[in-house]
């Protein structure tokens, strides 16, 4: 369903409420507020200092309180380096807490928007993943994720929408773009890994397709990503190719006891169930990429030029 018809529609009713967890400093929480609200949702936003997502009972009142008619789960650990660190907190943010979700969506009659990650997959296929591959994942956030996916099922197959997605940038809050483009003003040899590959998603663009498979009553497990994929490498070539910034990108391994001679781990995804239900392919990410860089970082593109001019 358009935008334009979904307003139409709630303008004779009261708009439903979406619940956004993760919406007040989330990468993607705030994205998907913003672009809910203006798909002409009411949008209620949570965080951790509303909400202790690792306790049941406060989820629960949470719940109770807003009375959403859809929860949108934005909230989760996505640190690789901090879930091997700590598997049981990053168990708590990414199994636990959905299944709880999954838990008050049925009991509630309410439905469930979650979003799970590349993660649950290995990276030895060549070729994209897509939903109905087997996920085996090859690290601890990987594996919290996966816990979180089956719990989420197990507990409301009907009337939850997992939506798995990879490599996030958009704008307020810090990502991989805004972090290389604050180094490119300082540092002339910028090292990037140049040996896993994936699907670049645009937040704003993302929280869209997901408006668009809600419209369209989507259930169970989809892949949302940009289109065409990178390594991280590729990456910072094209965000720097949008700057006058004179640095050079340093390929390196992810991983410095990898050979350079081993294969890229690839964590594409096929998004081919989301254009064939929407009708519509995700756009490219160097387009998205681009609406981002111009719209949200124009400070770092061009640095103090921008209030000379």
């Amino acid at each position: 369903m358009a935008n334009t018809e979904m307003m139409q529609n709630y303008a004779a009713e009261e708009a439903p409420l979406v619940l956004v967890l993760g919406g007040r400093r989330g990468l993607l929480g705030q994205a998907a507020a913003k672009v809910f609200s203006d798909c002409g949702y009411q949008v209620a936003v949570q965080g951790r200092e509303d909400v202790n997502p690792a306790n049941r009972d406060s989820l629960q009142a949470m719940v109770e309180r807003l009375q959403p008619d859809c929860l949108v789960n934005a909230m989760g650990s996505n640190d690789s380096a901090a879930a091997a660190r700590n598997p049981e907190e990053a168990n708590a943010l990414n199994a636990r807490l959905p299944g709880h979700l999954a838990d008050f969506a049925r009991r509630n009659g309410v439905s469930l928007v979650h979003y799970s990650s590349d993660h649950v997959f290995d990276g030895e296929k060549r070729a994209p993943y897509t939903p109905k591959d087997h996920p085996k994942p090859g690290c601890a956030l990987g594996k919290s994720k996966l816990a979180g996916e089956r719990a989420v099922m197990a507990s409301a197959p009907e009337t939850v929408l997992i939506i798995r997605t990879s490599w996030l940038f958009g704008p307020w809050k810090t990502n991989f773009v805004h972090e290389l483009l604050g180094r490119a003003r300082t540092e002339r040899v910028l090292p990037v890994a140049h040996d896993a590959i994936g699907s670049p998603t645009y937040t704003l663009d993302l929280a869209a397709y997901t408006c668009q498979l809600i419209g369209q009553g989507a259930a169970g497990i989809y892949h949302l990503s940009n289109s065409g994929r990178a390594s991280w490498c590729e990456l910072a070539a094209e965000v720097l190719a949008a700057t006058e910034y004179n640095v050079k990108v340093e390929p390196i391994a992810l991983d410095p006891s990898s050979q350079r001679t081993m294969r890229p781990r690839s964590f594409v995804l096929d998004t081919s169930d989301f254009a064939c239900l929407s009708g519509q392919k995700p756009r490219p990410w160097p387009q998205a990429l681009r609406d981002y860089m111009f719209s949200y970082e124009s400070e770092r593109l061009w640095g103090d030029s921008i209030g000379a001019a």
